[in-house]
């Protein structure tokens, strides 16, 4: 296992976005800034002792734990030895883990190849661009939709967890306590991250849900969730109206998520934009545990 002190680093992206809200996408760093902003709020799921580092290129989240999902590294700088890197780092950890790769380090990804690692999917990056606070062009106000409260936090792990077919035991580390602090305290000690859950509320309870890690202007979004039973009925988007006009008005400037295959068509309903796939490698023994 890697030592406490190690586990415990963490270093801010320094991805940036040019000035203004239009045309964002057009800058030649706008989607490795995306990228790195992903990686910075993966932080969220990363248990409480991960190792977690990001850099430009290049992110890593390992919650140290013996669940395959929650050890990920990304790669997708030009050095050439971040792959390598990577696979070192997994190596010690000594747990079951994903590399995922894009941009200039798919060019590499022939040493996954010869380190026994397979590709398995490959998941699109999203990201919707925000109407400026005030502008008027944000969605009604949802008096259905609100940020989940702590005493709400054992429904809210069983909404994700039933969704994801997770462990129960998973569900703290999927949905952390912070995602329920009071607004500007929802934060890991170290990270300028700012957590938010939030929750679609109907007569029976919560219906659908959806956690936000907000890094600089960007808000990124994590396990979006509609209990099997509870889909096709309009909860998800109804939701992701109402939270991304609440992001906007506190001052994000896009929503960031990667996509399922079965979300994307969702996401583009609403107006978010493919800008990049990553590749999802592991080691084939390492597969039937997802």
């Amino acid at each position: 296992m890697v030592a406490t002190e190690r586990a415990r680093s963490y270093a801010p992206s320094t991805g940036a976005f040019p000035s203004g809200r239009s045309p964002a996408w057009l800058a030649p760093d706008y989607v490795a800034a995306l990228r790195d902003h992903l990686g910075e709020s993966s932080r969220l799921w990363g248990g409480p002792h991960p190792t977690c580092h990001v850099e430009p290129g290049y992110w890593q989240m390992l919650s140290n734990l013996r669940a395959i999902d929650y050890n990920v590294v990304g790669v997708h700088g030009e050095e050439g030895s971040l792959i390598g890197r990577a696979l070192e780092e997994i190596e010690s950890a000594r747990v079951p883990a994903l590399v995922m790769v894009a941009g200039p380090a798919l060019a590499r990804v022939g040493e996954l190849i010869d380190a026994g690692w397979t590709c398995f999917t490959a998941s699109p990056l999203m990201a919707l661009e925000l109407p400026a606070p005030g502008s008027g062009r944000g969605e009604p106000e949802d008096a259905a939709v609100r940020r989940i409260a702590t005493r709400e936090l054992a429904e809210l792990r069983g909404v994700v967890t039933e969704t994801f077919e997770l462990a129960e035991r998973l569900g703290p580390i999927c949905v952390p306590d912070e995602v329920a602090l009071p607004p500007g305290r929802a934060r890991h000690p170290g990270s300028r991250v700012r957590y938010d859950a939030f929750g679609l509320f109907l007569e029976d309870g919560l219906v659908s849900a959806v956690l936000t890690a907000s890094v600089g202007t960007s808000a990124c979004l994590w396990a979006m969730a509609t209990p099997p039973g509870r889909q096709r009925q309009g909860y998800g988007r109804r939701l992701l109206l109402a939270v991304t006009a609440r992001l906007a008005e506190a001052g994000s400037e896009r929503a960031v998520l990667l996509s399922s295959a079965a979300g994307r068509r969702l996401y583009g309903s609403l107006g978010f934009v493919v800008h990049d796939h990553w590749q999802v490698w592991t080691k084939k023994r390492w597969l039937p545990a997802r």
